[in-house]
């Protein structure tokens, strides 16, 4: 998938920016601090949008349980307590989170929650 004009918001414009809104004591002025926080949301909005369209194709692969269990594992819930609110055994949640790993191509729990941010499934 090719850069588009959002991925690469430029820091060093920023930068230089930054340099007219300086008060008498060279310290940044409120409104540009406001203003680094919004460019840093927006920034980490475009790369989830960018990872979910990337990744929507394997998330569609999901059962609806699967789902289900990676909202648990999002939550912080353990094997045996997804297995008590989903009335499943806990192979059974053993099993799919082994098919949501291999569906996701999931290495480490920064891929969990990076799906997780992209397909809303933190509340």
């Amino acid at each position: 998938m090719g850069n588009t004009h959002l991925d690469n918001i430029a820091p060093h414009r920023i930068d230089s920016s930054r340099r007219m809104f300086k008060d008498e004591e060279k310290k940044p002025k409120k409104n540009i601090l406001k203003i680094d926080a919004f460019v840093i949301k927006f920034q980490r909005f475009v790369k989830e949008e960018k990872f979910r369209k990337e990744n929507v194709d394997k998330f569609d692969t999901l059962t609806l349980r699967e789902t289900q269990v990676l909202k648990h594992v999002v939550g912080g819930d353990s094997n045996p307590k997804i297995s008590t609110q989903l009335n499943i055994s806990r192979s059974t949640v053993e099993q799919h989170r082994k098919n949501i790993n291999r569906k996701l191509e999931i290495e480490n729990m920064a891929d969990v929650f990076r799906y997780a941010l992209a397909f809303n499934l933190v509340d």
